[in-house]
Formats: C-alpha cells, sequence, structure tokens
C-alpha cells in the first residue's frame, strides 16, 4: 500500500495531468472554506494543495479524492469525483464557509442520505456552495442563515447507496461548488464537469429514488 505521500503525489500529479488536457482553471482561486466539513484544516492564503485525508481502499488508494481519479468497479474505468469523502465518526458535520450562508436545500434522499447545500456570495460576485450528503440527520432546514462552523448535520452513511456494490466505507460526500462548478477545496481548481452528463446522473437517481420509494409504500 503506497505510504499518504506517495498517495498525495500521485494526486497532485493527477491534477497537473488534468491541467495539461485542458481540464479546469489555470488561474487557482483559493476557496473561501476554512475547513473540510469533518474538521480537516484548509490552508488559507495562497492556493496550496492540502493533504486532506479521504475514504480510501486497499484496492483503490484513491477512492474519495477530487478529481478524475476514481475508478469506477462496475466498469473498472476512471471517472469523474466531484466531491470529497471523508469520516467524521458520526460526529456533526460543519458549515465551513468563511462568512454567513443561507442554507438553499436541506431533505433527505433515499439513495443518497440527508443532504444540506449551504450558498453564499464573495464580495467579487462569485457564488459559492458546500453540497454535503450521506448525512443520518439534519439540523437545519432550508432558508436558514448559518455562521461558519454552525453543525448543519450529524452521522455519515445515510442512504440505500451504501448497499450498492462498490461504495465503499461509510463517509460524508462534500462538493465544493463555484457558480455552479465543483473545484477541489484545496486549491480551487476546476473538476472534470459536464452539465449534460451530470443532468442524466440527477435524473437517475431522481428515479432510483422513486423506485426505492415504492418499495416502502405501504398497499
Amino acid at each position: 500500500m503506497q505510504s499518504d505521500a506517495k498517495a498525495n503525489a500521485a494526486w497532485r500529479e493527477a491534477n497537473r495531468t488534468q491541467r495539461a488536457a485542458g481540464i479546469g482553471n489555470l488561474d487557482l482561486q483559493k476557496p473561501p472554506f476554512s475547513e473540510t466539513p469533518a474538521g480537516q484544516p484548509l490552508s488559507t492564503g495562497r492556493p496550496l494543495t492540502d493533504p486532506i485525508s479521504t475514504i480510501r481502499t486497499q484496492t483503490n488508494r484513491y477512492y474519495g479524492t477530487s478529481g478524475n481519479v476514481r475508478t469506477d468497479v462496475n466498469t473498472g474505468r476512471v471517472r469523474a469525483h466531484n466531491g470529497i469523502d471523508e469520516s467524521n465518526g458520526g460526529r456533526g458535520v460543519k458549515y465551513t464557509g468563511t462568512i454567513e450562508g443561507r442554507v438553499v436545500q436541506a431533505d433527505w434522499n433515499p439513495r443518497l442520505g440527508g443532504m444540506v447545500v449551504v450558498e453564499f456570495t464573495t464580495p467579487n460576485g462569485d457564488r459559492w456552495q458546500q453540497k454535503t450528503m450521506h448525512l443520518k440527520e439534519q439540523n437545519v432546514k432550508k432558508g436558514d442563515r448559518v455562521a461558519p462552523g454552525t453543525v448543519i448535520g450529524s452521522g455519515e452513511g445515510g442512504g440505500t447507496i451504501f448497499q450498492e456494490r462498490g461504495a465503499g466505507p461509510v463517509h460524508v460526500h462534500t462538493e465544493f461548488l463555484r457558480n455552479g462548478r465543483p473545484v477541489d477545496p484545496s486549491n480551487g481548481q476546476e473538476l472534470d464537469f459536464n452539465a449534460d452528463r451530470e443532468t442524466k446522473r440527477g435524473e437517475d437517481d431522481v428515479r432510483r429514488a422513486e423506485e426505492e420509494a415504492k418499495k416502502h409504500r405501504l398497499p
């Protein structure tokens, strides 16, 4: 098994490869988040790639990292993973934006578990979102104003997705979006994003959720 240092070096190399291929922005902007929702620090100031500890498995050391480095166990192909997967030990999950935000979504998806999306706008006009899912409980509701550090939910491993093949260990998944596009929370690099593909996946998620709800509906 690779050391964390080697794993992080490979992650950074994957990011460089993406930039060389024209994926993502070259003018990096440090995202306005102080830490990950599970409490791992993110450096401030100039863009840096922080060694965030993510959920990994022995067979896939990069499981859970941001970017185009996650292997799909069903197809064997590398595909985009537009967020980070981390364990919070079942503790509280925080909103970590550096300024006050507004909860624009707080609901339960049968497949993805509890989901909370907090949005805020920086002085330069960029619209940022912290989108966290697989929660067991939500501590906020849509429309709430939340200060930095507010606990927005708790638990990990919510949703039937963890019963699917290749789901991996229980975790919380968080995406950091700038103007609707996912970025690496460490350095602001845009991740591989395809609107048509994401829309299709969203529609598939809704369809699966509806089918799951029907299974549990009383006659």
